[in-house]
């Protein structure tokens, strides 16, 4: 019995060390990035992975082997889902968004993007996530022709607008404070 169980002993000790150097090797390809917002009481913070394009075509056709084919769910990052925080209540492109912490992903296409905020946020963001999760789907047209940018980037203005840029493609996200 002391056998087995010092078998199993190892075996989870070894699949721990494992999934520990695994997450650190996808993280030194796509590393950890943060975007925060701090002005007049009102904070957001979005914590990423940002992988970077290395000669790839990032959005496109499926049968054209794009990274990200239009249409199909994306992270909007790299390993853990990409979250989003806000302390207060904001508007988003004109809709109510409530002070929390969201997870923040994105169904791309060619002249529309689908942004979307659900309530799993603390998960690996490989997968899908179940749309009875959403809190809110916005539908965004990209800027296609921006300056290119190697890596992932999400920004906040000092207007507390979301930018979302990769590649050449670019993403403006009206957010707006909710005054008491």
């Amino acid at each position: 019995m002391k056998k087995i169980a010092l078998i199993l002993l190892s075996m989870v000790v070894v699949t721990g060390i494992g999934y520990s150097v695994m997450k650190y090797q996808t993280k030194k390809k796509s590393p950890p990035a943060t975007a925060t917002y701090d002005k007049n009481g009102l904070k957001m913070e979005i914590r990423y992975s940002s992988p970077f394009k290395k000669g790839r075509l990032l959005f496109g056709e499926a049968s054209g082997k794009a990274l990200q084919p239009y249409g199909q769910y994306w992270r909007l990052g790299a390993n853990e889902a990409t979250s989003f925080e806000t302390n207060q209540d904001i508007k988003i492109e004109g809709n109510l968004l409530k002070a929390g912490k969201y997870q923040l992903y994105a169904y791309p296409g060619k002249e529309s993007w689908d942004l979307v905020l659900g309530s799993d946020w603390d998960r690996w963001g490989y997968k899908e996530p179940d749309k009875k999760n959403e809190v809110l789907r916005l539908k965004l047209n990209p800027n296609n022709n921006a300056s290119f940018s190697e890596s992932l980037v999400l920004t906040f203005d000092e207007n507390a607008h979301l930018k979302i840029k990769w590649d050449r493609v670019e993403l403006n996200v009206r957010i707006e404070r909710i005054d008491p």
